[in-house]
């Protein structure tokens, strides 16, 4: 028997393993469908399947190694259209009649590429490259641009239901160049008329021939103005779509109007069909049972131009039942779980390395997919977004100890954008603990951090606010983010701490440090003048004010102009209650021309502003503390005024008649002088 295993073994495992240099294969199989859906088409040429899948990293990096092979043994063409990011693989192969399975063959390091290659006939086949350089106003410019783009690597390639796109289906980027192979029947013999649209520079040939011109740069066309007629025969035709586009939206279509129609998309009626072929658990040689999973989309939420990512994972055996096995995943971003099926939100983009391992067949079996997690761009256009507070509540759960600062960070906006204020302090906490992170995930969690803390107008939060400052500004090796957190430090220990002389001492860190960086010398001076101001000393205020200088860029030649283009803005935004743009344009005057401050305009509007909000302690300290440090200001009247109604606000009698009493006493001249009488009595 030993001897006849011998002899034969080979012979019995070929019966169903193709060839035993291969260590991996995947199983492919095609769903039913529609009827009718998978009847050969009879036309010239194959008819084509394409299948993606994530081969585990047993693939050579080439992909030399791949085959695809029917369930009886025999090898068909193939062309791999794109692998990667991470062991994603997507191949399409001829498909042979009456066949119902077939495998993709890979991980055999000791084999040459194929010279099989597929000469695909079928489908809209989208090619697409980043644009690097050249024009496109002649078809021979745009073939020379395309050669150009091929020198790099490609973005991807997939198949479309017809030529329309909307957006760059592999990604963010919008410089792209796209070369669209499109299969389609005519339905009769006559002259059809085709038109292309398109962002920036597009060409149209049919069976080679070209038939339109869209050249140049420009927007897409509202109307048929770029048409071209041609003679066809009934049956398979090959349309070819370059597609160049450097900038914007690359938007693109192409239509036609055949003999006796109207105008119309080339759609699914007339382009030949592409069957989507369903992968399998990923077998290796010799195993009885294999263990893999499946990574399905499971969602996406908009939050503050991020887009974070649910994604389902399914577990699949192949050679036994489910019963009795314990699942384990390892996600990739520090984060793991437990269940046969899971779901995981993810942060931030990226590749991510997801690990399985099942307990309870003998012995721990494990599969490892690196996964590419990002916004499905090919579907970007359906805008089908989840709920936000869902994806709170399910991070959450998770141990965010464990996570990167970046992701961190991430953790902390998706808190604040679903205002779940305990986990978003939470969060912000577990940040602080580290003792280095990133420049990025610091500027991101310190600033949500210190408002919310500030929301609370408690001293000990405030405290706490000065004191993370401190800590982030030692979690970064680059001198200008130390520096940031350092001023920001300086600012809330100035309001609502009213602590000048603890900011004069931060200032002078920041100043001796300083010197070099022109951009952090400037905003540490007006925070000096800044200090000296709630102090009362108008003259050292304007002597540090003086030193920062006014910005170069806004106001150096005519600050009069600058000055009241900041008021009109600031009042207009005020009147329309847009009190966000508000503060910015108080926040850009006051950078531009910080001496502004001791005058009392741009102070009255920002105590105006923080009336609007509520802010009303906040308003009353900063009208007070502006007519302190300069009582012949022209608006300190008004100021005191604002400041009783702050008073009065929040029920704070007795300031509130002080200040009126000062306004009655000091400002006799003003018009409001008799209005505060009229209120004390």
């Amino acid at each position: 028997m030993l001897l006849l295993a011998t002899i034969f073994g080979p012979c019995a495992e070929a019966g169903t393993w193709w060839r035993g240099a291969w260590e991996y294969r995947v199983g492919v199989t095609f769903p039913a469908g529609k009827r009718g859906e998978n009847t050969p088409t009879g036309l010239a040429g194959d008819d084509v399947g394409v299948v993606t899948f994530h081969h585990g990293g047993f693939m050579q990096a080439d992909d030399r190694d791949v085959r695809v092979v029917t369930s009886r043994g025999k090898v068909v063409p193939h062309r791999i259209l794109m692998t990667g990011p991470g062991d994603r693989c997507r191949v399409a192969f001829a498909l042979q009649t009456g066949v119902p399975k077939y495998y993709v063959y890979f991980g055999n390091p000791n084999v040459e590429a194929t010279k099989t290659r597929l000469d695909i006939q079928r489908g809209v086949l989208i090619e697409m490259w980043p644009y690097t350089d050249g024009r496109a106003n002649t078809p021979q410019q745009a073939l020379r641009t395309l050669q150009l783009a091929k020198s790099k690597p490609a973005l991807g390639a997939e198949f479309a239901a017809d030529i329309f796109q909307g957006c760059n289906p592999f990604g963010a980027g919008q410089n792209i160049v796209g070369l669209y192979t499109a299969w389609i029947v005519a339905p009769q013999a006559g002259e059809y008329e085709f038109a292309t649209s398109s962002m920036n520079a597009s060409f149209l040939w049919v069976d080679d021939a070209l038939v339109v011109r869209n050249g140049g740069w420009h927007g897409p066309q509202w109307r048929v103005v770029c048409r071209g007629k041609v003679n066809l025969t009934a049956g398979l035709h090959k349309l070819t779509f370059l597609h160049v586009s450097p900038w914007g939206d690359p938007i693109a279509v192409v239509v036609w109007q055949p003999p006796g129609r109207k105008w119309s998309r080339v759609d699914a009626g007339a382009v030949t069909p592409v069957r989507q072929g369903l992968p399998g658990v990923i077998e290796k040689r010799g195993r009885a049972v294999n263990v893999d999973f499946a990574v399905r989309p499971g969602g996406e939420v908009f939050c503050r131009n991020r887009y974070y990512q649910r994604r389902d994972f399914v577990s699949r055996i192949q050679g036994r039942g489910e019963h009795g096995i314990q699942w384990r995943w390892e996600f990739g971003d520090g984060l793991s779980g437990e269940g046969q099926n899971i779901q995981h939100v993810f942060l931030t983009p990226g590749v991510y390395t997801i690990k399985l391992t099942a307990q309870g067949l003998g012995r721990p079996m494990e599969m490892t997919h690196r996964v590419e997690i990002d916004r499905p761009w090919s579907q970007r256009w359906m805008n089908q977004l989840e709920r936000l507070g869902e994806y709170a509540k399910l991070t959450a759960t998770y141990d965010l100890s464990k996570l990167s600062p970046r992701d961190n960070a991430e953790a902390a906006v998706l808190f604040q954008r679903a205002r779940d204020d305990e986990n978003l302090r939470k969060t912000c906490e577990i940040f602080l603990q580290r003792k280095q992170a990133d420049a990025e995930s610091i500027q991101t969690v310190l600033p949500i951090h210190v408002e919310s803390l500030l929301a609370t107008e408690k001293f000990a939060d405030a405290r706490n606010a000065v004191a993370a400052l401190q800590h982030a500004a030692s979690m970064s090796k680059q001198p200008d983010i130390s520096e940031d957190m350092l001023l920001r430090a300086a600012d809330v220990l100035l309001e609502p701490l009213r602590k000048p002389d603890e900011v004069m001492t931060i200032i002078q860190r920041v100043l001796e440090k300083a010197a070099n960086r022109p951009a952090i010398l400037r905003r540490a001076r007006i925070a000096l003048g800044d200090a000296w101001r709630v102090k009362g000393d108008r003259e050292k205020a304007r002597q540090a004010y003086n030193q920062a200088g006014v910005d170069e860029d806004i106001a150096k030649n005519t600050p009069a102009i600058a000055r009241g283009d900041f008021a009109r803005r600031t009042e207009a935004y005020l009147n329309t209650r847009d009190y966000s743009a508000a503060r910015d344009a108080l926040d850009q005057w006051e950078q531009a021309l910080p001496a502004d401050k001791l005058e009392g305009y741009s102070t009255m509007l920002r105590v105006e502003l923080l009336l609007a909000e509520k802010q009303y302690l906040q308003a009353a300290r900063l009208a007070e503390t502006l007519v302190k440090v300069n009582p012949q200001s022209l608006h300190a009247p008004n100021l005191l005024m604002q400041a009783y109604r702050a008073y009065h606000a929040v029920g704070q009698n007795k300031p509130a008649r002080q200040t009126l009493e000062r306004l009655v006493n000091d400002y006799r001249e003003s018009p409001l002088s008799v209005k505060a009488k009229r209120l004390l009595e």
